[in-house]
């Protein structure tokens, strides 16, 4: 922060770098009226709706996944596999 030669060094690498930028071809047209507006590229933009859309799906997936495990746990044919279970696990232990 106080080496006088680095900030003189650093203020003639920021002249430099400024010059260069000023007067590049990227400057053309700009001036002190000149307004800048900022867009978002549409490869951007769809990239937000697909993920958004994904997003939506994994959880209507997810949700509906636990909706048909607890109506499954409601038939007759769990509470049959149950039952199947139960008469196994007591067979092993008689």
């Amino acid at each position: 922060k106080n080496d006088p030669v680095i900030v003189t060094a650093m203020r003639e690498a920021c002249h430099h770098n400024l010059y260069a930028i000023a007067n590049s071809c990227g400057m053309n047209g700009v001036g002190a009226d000149t307004t800048i507006k900022v867009t978002r590229p549409t490869v951007v933009t769809m990239s937000i709706i697909i993920a958004c859309a994904f997003t939506f799906f994994c959880l209507l997936g997810i949700v509906m996944w636990i909706i048909g495990g607890i109506k499954f746990r409601k038939t007759e044919e769990y509470k049959a596999y149950k039952d199947f279970k139960k008469s196994l696990k007591a067979s092993k232990k008689a």
